[in-house]
């Protein structure tokens, strides 16, 4: 029974095979019959990929040559200069001048020829090795301004002092071994010239830091003369200056740096605070002094021209005082005169436009009718005007004839003075 069941397997997998088999063939030949020569397009891509090899062959080799070429060229601006280096050893420098500066290139040349430094000229565009590095310094005159340092002076007066000066690149291939930076620059010029300065300051009186010469001061005011005096000086501002300048150039030559010709100047000095309110204070009390002597002098002159003032006016008032009186003088006198002689007084009627004249007689022709007429306007200006005055007079006083009663004390006839002077009229012109 096994060995049946055996071979009845045996059977189907020889079957399957043979089926299998059949299956293959017959898809090999569908195959066949469907397949397409692929050849010539393998042929294509293998020409395809050869040329895109060769073009990024081409590219890579035009990107590394513009990288070479990029490395290798470089240019030198006219207010440059140029220190090529390699691996950090300088192998040649490019220079340029400028009027404003003193390069010697010769004294360059010779002194770096010994260690194979080639010095040259001009700018424009230069070529160098790609590993080589082209480092460049500006050539211009650069500024340097110290920073304010309050110092003593020799004399014991402590000032704040602050300086400035000019500078350039006289050796750029040892400017580029000890300084290569224009910040390194600066802190070795402060270094310098603040310890030059700090010297010639405390070895010095003021004075001499302030003036040049011993030229005489100008006052514009007299009275102060006296209070500017200063003393004399030996060397003076620029001679001391002149000292820092030849120092420190000395000092900058080992740097590859030269001071600039018009060297170390003093841009501010001044003095520290406590200093500079006592100076104030003792400018202000002279001035306030001169200012009390102005003050004095017009005061004096004030009461010099008011005294001659006074006597100008009390003499013009005299002599008017002394011209009304006489004038005064002669008015009473032509009135006295005209009382004396008589006038004829003229009335105008404002009705009829008649003129009216009355001939009034003086004291020389009637002197009891003059007394009677003077008497009575005594009576009403002075008794009966306006301005009353009470007068206590004796019943026997001249002044009251009139007063008593006409029968006693009238001796004038008062009709014939009448009768001898009536009023004549005429019409009115």
């Amino acid at each position: 029974m096994r060995r049946g069941y055996q071979d009845e397997g045996e059977d189907r997998d020889e079957q399957m095979n043979r089926k299998k088999a059949r299956e293959d063939r017959e898809q090999e030949a569908r195959d066949r019959e469907n397949a397409i020569d692929t050849k010539p397009y393998e042929e294509d891509a293998r020409r395809l990929k050869s040329k895109i090899k060769r073009a990024a062959l081409k590219v890579g080799a035009v990107f590394l040559g513009l990288v070479a070429a990029n490395s290798s060229i470089y240019t030198v601006d006219q207010t440059e200069h140029a220190v090529i280096t390699s691996f950090g050893n300088p192998r040649r420098a490019i220079v340029n001048r400028d009027e404003n500066i003193k390069l010697d290139v010769e004294g360059l040349r010779a002194k770096y020829s010994q260690e194979g430094i080639t010095i040259s000229e001009g700018a424009g565009l230069k070529l160098k090795w790609p590993w080589q590095t082209a480092n460049k310094i500006d050539r211009r005159i650069q500024r340097w301004d110290g920073y304010p340092e309050e110092l003593p002076t020799k004399d014991k007066k402590n000032i704040w002092i602050e300086t400035t000066a000019r500078y350039y690149v006289e050796d750029p291939v040892l400017y580029f071994r000890k300084i290569q930076t224009e910040d390194t620059a600066r802190a070795k010029l402060s270094d310098m010239i603040d310890s030059f300065q700090t010297d010639a300051v405390g070895s010095h009186d003021l004075i001499e830091l302030v003036r040049t010469d011993n030229r005489q001061m100008e006052v514009t005011e007299q009275e102060l003369s006296q209070s500017v005096q200063v003393g004399k000086i030996e060397k003076g501002r620029e001679k001391i200056l002149g000292d820092i300048s030849r120092k420190s150039e000395e000092a900058c030559h080992e740097y590859g740096i030269r001071v600039h010709e018009v060297g170390v100047l003093f841009k501010g000095l001044r003095y520290v605070e406590s200093v500079k309110k006592e100076v104030e204070g003792r400018m202000i009390s002279e001035r306030t002094r001169i200012a009390e002597k102005y003050k004095s002098e017009g005061d004096g002159e004030y009461q010099k021209i008011m005294g001659k003032k006074t006597r100008e006016v009390k003499t013009v008032m005299s002599e008017g005082y002394r011209k009304a009186r006489d004038i005064e003088g002669q008015a009473d006198a032509e009135v006295t005169r005209i009382y004396s002689e008589g006038f004829t007084n003229e009335e105008k009627d404002l009705k009829t436009g008649e003129v009216r004249r009355q001939q009034v007689l003086g004291l020389n022709r009637d002197p009891e009718f003059y007394q009677f007429l003077k008497t009575m306007e005594l009576y009403q200006t002075g008794l009966a005007g306006k301005d009353k005055v009470s007068i206590v007079v004796g019943s026997d006083n001249p002044l009251m004839q009139y007063v008593k009663g006409p029968e006693k004390n009238i001796k004038y006839n008062v009709e014939a003075a009448r009768a001898t002077s009536q009023p004549t009229t005429r019409p009115s012109k």
